[in-house]
């Protein structure tokens, strides 16, 4: 057997055991040791060995070649992987309104990663408000995190119970009680709680007539929070805000996708 020559034992890629992907990686770790011989190659010191040199390099250049295209799909295929990994829940199709938000906040990992669908149309509820919004902030706990709140509604193993933990530490949830995971969010509620978690200051100073929406007045407790929602160009409608309207997860995912990519643009 001549130096370069090599008896690998039989993978299971040969076996025809491996998936595609793992056929694929045999393959190219085996080019790749076909490739090394390149750098194993014998000096032709006489006429005898010219032959054997010649066969070897043009085997390994061949493998060098083949490789080459290997790894370009391989890398082309990996730039498709977060777009085709994170292809959004199954819930949420092609061209929805929401889908480019929805995605992004998967893509973040801000989204928690034990869900399979996020239920866009649904009404957006206070426990699951508090995790998106600290999730955004960096807040990211395991979903298995155990830790004892000051809410009687919550256990110590409820997957909102970090979160809440969290906004009444940092003072956001000023009272102790009840948390209520459960309640339905008004539009004026989600927006106050993620400015208020995501650090975001509020706009209290501005002219009577830059509040653009019909139904709020300038100088109601609202306007603070609707002028700086105006500000990170929100949507919320044309020319009526709503501030009571209960919205949907939907929407927050967009309101946070808004509010996070212009915080973190130059």
């Amino acid at each position: 057997m001549k130096p370069w020559q090599t008896h690998p034992s039989k993978s299971k890629a040969e076996s025809g055991d491996d998936t595609g992907a793992e056929k694929g990686i045999h393959r190219i770790i085996k080019l790749y040791q076909i490739y090394q011989l390149q750098s194993m190659r014998l000096v032709c010191l006489n006429e005898l060995q010219r032959v054997e040199c010649i066969h070897v390099f043009y085997l390994t250049n061949q493998a060098k070649s083949m490789l080459k295209k290997i790894l370009l799909v391989v890398i082309l295929l990996c730039n498709l992987i977060p777009s085709a990994a994170f292809a959004s829940f199954s819930d949420v199709e092609s061209g929805a309104l929401y889908e480019e938000s929805i995605t992004w906040l998967q893509e973040q990992g801000i989204t928690p990663p034990d869900k399979a669908k996020f239920s866009p149309e649904k009404l957006m509820t206070k426990g699951d408000l508090y995790e998106l919004a600290w999730r955004a902030a960096g807040y990211k706990p395991e979903p298995s995190t155990k830790v004892s709140t000051p809410f009687s509604d919550l256990s110590s193993a409820s997957r909102y119970a970090p979160y809440a933990k969290k906004a009444f530490e940092t003072g956001i949830i000023k009272e102790k009680g009840l948390f209520n995971p459960g309640q339905k969010m008004k539009r004026i509620e989600v927006l106050e709680t993620l400015f208020a978690v995501m650090g975001i200051g509020i706009t209290r100073h501005y002219g009577t007539d830059e509040i653009i929406f019909k139904d709020i007045r300038p100088k109601s407790a609202y306007a603070p929070i609707v002028k700086t929602a105006q500000e990170f160009g929100i949507r919320v409608g044309n020319t009526q805000f709503k501030p009571k309207e209960k919205v949907t997860r939907g929407e927050v995912a967009d309101y946070i996708h808004t509010i996070s990519t212009q915080i973190t643009t130059p």
